[in-house]
C-alpha cells in the first residue's frame, strides 16, 4: 500500500470525548495515533499576546492585594452564594475604561508601603512592652536608676539578664 500524502495534525479535545474521537480516527484506518508529549517543542514559534507580561504582573499585584485586604473586607454575601450566584456583564470597552481609570501597580505599592510601615510599629511595640517588662521589674530598686545608665566615678551599674546556668559564675 502506498502512501501519497502525509500530513500531522493536531487535536485538541476535551477530556470527557477523548476516548470518543480517538476511537472513531483509529476505525478510519487512516490515522496513527501519537500521544502529546508537552517536553518536544512545537514546531512553530509560539504566539503570545504582547500585553501578557503585563497582564501577568498586575494579576500577581491584584492577588497580592486580596491577599492582604481580604481579611478586612465584611461581605454580607457568603463565598458559595458569590462564587455561584449571577455575575455583572462588563463589555470589553467598560473593562478596558476600568484597566485604564484603575493603577493596580500604584495600589499595590501603597499597600506594600503600608505593610512594612505596619510591620516596624509592631516592631517597635514589641521593644517598648520589653523594656517596660524590663523596667517594671525595677520598681523597688531603691537607687536612681541614674546609677545604671550612667553610673558614678568608681560604680558602674549594668542591668541584664542572665540564663540561670551563668549565675553562679556572676555572684563570685
Amino acid at each position: 500500500m502506498a502512501v501519497a500524502k502525509i500530513s500531522k495534525a493536531e487535536f485538541y479535545i476535551h477530556k470527557s470525548d477523548v476516548d470518543d474521537v480517538l476511537s472513531i480516527l483509529q476505525n478510519t484506518g487512516s490515522y496513527e495515533i501519537i500521544p502529546f508529549n508537552s517536553d518536544e517543542e512545537t514546531d512553530g514559534p509560539t504566539l503570545t499576546h504582547p500585553d501578557l507580561p503585563r497582564v501577568d504582573f498586575l494579576l500577581g499585584e491584584t492577588r497580592f492585594l486580596l491577599r492582604f485586604l481580604e481579611p478586612h473586607f465584611k461581605d454580607p454575601v457568603s463565598g458559595l452564594a458569590r462564587a455561584m450566584g449571577e455575575k455583572d456583564e462588563i463589555s470589553l470597552s467598560k473593562a478596558s475604561e476600568l484597566d485604564s481609570s484603575t493603577d493596580i501597580a500604584a495600589s499595590a505599592e501603597e499597600v506594600r508601603t503600608l505593610e512594612r510601615r505596619t510591620m516596624e510599629i509592631r516592631s517597635e511595640i514589641s521593644h517598648i512592652d520589653s523594656t517596660l517588662s524590663l523596667l517594671e521589674s525595677l520598681e523597688g530598686f531603691p537607687y536612681p536608676l541614674e546609677l545604671l545608665s550612667v553610673g558614678t566615678e568608681r560604680v558602674k551599674g549594668v542591668l541584664g539578664s542572665l540564663p540561670i546556668s551563668q549565675i553562679d559564675e556572676w555572684s563570685q
